[in-house]
């Protein structure tokens, strides 16, 4: 994410990716620093960890309160 400053703030977090959708999902708190900057400005980057099979995803962000849009399997 990029904070109001405009420095970039990279955080590892823990999430599930959608291959029906193509959509990344985590949680957080609506007070963390990414659900705050997210709310300023939703385009982000996202990476994996593996150094063999690299993967960059750049995107937008939505917030997600409805369950159905939780469950790829509804």
């Amino acid at each position: 994410t990029v904070g109001s400053d405009g420095q970039p703030h990279s955080m590892p977090v823990g999430g599930v990716w959608d291959d029906t959708r193509l959509r990344f999902m985590f949680s957080c708190s609506p007070n963390a620093r990414k659900a705050r900057d997210l709310a300023l400005n939703p385009r982000l980057t996202f990476t994996t960890s593996d150094p063999v099979e690299c993967v960059s995803v750049q995107g937008t962000a939505h917030r997600i309160t409805d369950a159905a849009d939780i469950d790829p399997w509804v």
